[in-house]
């Protein structure tokens, strides 16, 4: 009985060895592997303080706001030799530099003007993200930034004319140029790496319905007028002739509207909800250029009266559902966002 109860676990000594000998094994080669250097890094936070002189139609807006970094020495700070990837020369003030607890704080006041893409495809009802990207003048080998975020801001009473800053935040990201810029300690043809921070800004109109009525009021009234033309038909051939000459006036109107809000945006901006809509009510006058062609040739022809008021009838219930409609929810999805 005694010999059952001993011998039983040696059975399982050779299992057990094995697996402590294979973690041994593991832990041996770990430890025996060098360990790869922490990147220096430095914290950098930004405050807001004013963005000014917003100009979509030329991609480009103004800041002023103060940068500040946190390094456990001097020779890291990343603030004299900051590149701005998307600045236009932007001034620094004179730096105000510390040393408290072991982190020295460098403090300077950044004040420019930067570049800036700008999606217009919702407009007036566009929001944007804009961005000031600080670069480090070192490679990511030698320099990484953090962000300081819990300290950073924006002054929330900071006025933009004619915009209003929803919000803010940094982003650090990596980016990689394709060419290592001729450093002769890289491989030829090798790319580099060089640490960013985005310091984004969010921005919405602050007038966009103002601006919205503004801008389609000319369309409503040519939409108003076009519809009338269906429902005052009188079946005749005069009639018909008067009408295409309203219609051929409706037609430049919408033309000029739509070219006096394009002139105001910039040249590449592509197709926005005005365009979108002066789109639709221009469809709406052309169908009341068929249908009062239509008219006229079956008057001429000798329809009844009574068919020739049923297709202007027809024409005004697709419009009203295809153009009325159609604009309706087409603004109530961009303006709400999605």
């Amino acid at each position: 009985m005694l010999f059952a109860v001993v011998s039983g676990p040696r059975r399982n000594v050779p299992a057990v060895a094995v697996v402590l000998s294979a973690l041994g094994l593991v832990l041996l080669l770990s430890s025996g592997a060098p360990a790869r250097a922490a990147v220096p890094s430095c914290r950098v936070g930004a405050y807001v303080a004013a963005i000014y002189d917003v100009d979509p139609g030329h991609n480009a807006f103004s800041a002023r706001l103060d940068v500040w970094s946190l390094c456990p020495r001097a020779d890291l700070d990343p603030i004299p030799n900051m590149l701005f990837s998307n600045g236009y020369e932007p001034a620094k003030s004179n730096p105000v530099t510390t040393t408290s607890k072991g982190v020295y704080r460098h403090l300077t006041v950044v004040d420019g003007k930067f570049r800036q893409g700008w999606n217009l495809k919702d407009f007036p009802f566009d929001r944007h993200d804009i961005d000031i990207v600080f670069t480090s003048s070192r490679d990511d080998s030698q320099f990484r930034f953090e962000a300081d975020d819990r300290n950073s801001a924006y002054d929330s009473g900071t006025s933009v004319p004619g915009w209003k800053v929803t919000g803010m935040r940094l982003a650090v990201l990596d980016h990689r140029f394709v060419t290592n810029f001729g450093d002769p300690t890289l491989p030829p043809g090798s790319g580099i790496g060089y640490s960013r921070l985005n310091v984004r800004i969010s921005l919405e109109r602050d007038v966009a319905f103002t601006l919205f009525w503004q801008l389609i009021s000319p369309i409503v009234m040519v939409f108003v007028i076009t519809s009338l033309t269906f429902l005052l038909s009188d079946p005749n051939a005069n009639f018909f002739q008067s009408r295409l000459g309203v219609l051929g006036a409706s037609v430049f109107t919408v033309l000029l509207s739509m070219n006096k809000v394009d002139a105001s945006l910039p040249p590449d901006s592509g197709l926005n909800l005005i365009d979108e809509l002066h789109l639709l009510v221009l469809g709406y006058v052309l169908l009341g250029v068929c249908i009062a062609v239509a008219g006229w040739l079956m008057v001429v022809r000798g329809y009844a009266e009574a068919t020739i008021r049923r297709l202007s009838r027809a024409g005004f219930v697709s419009g009203m559902v295809g153009c009325a409609g159609g604009g309706v929810l087409l603004t109530l999805v961009t303006a709400s966002g999605y």
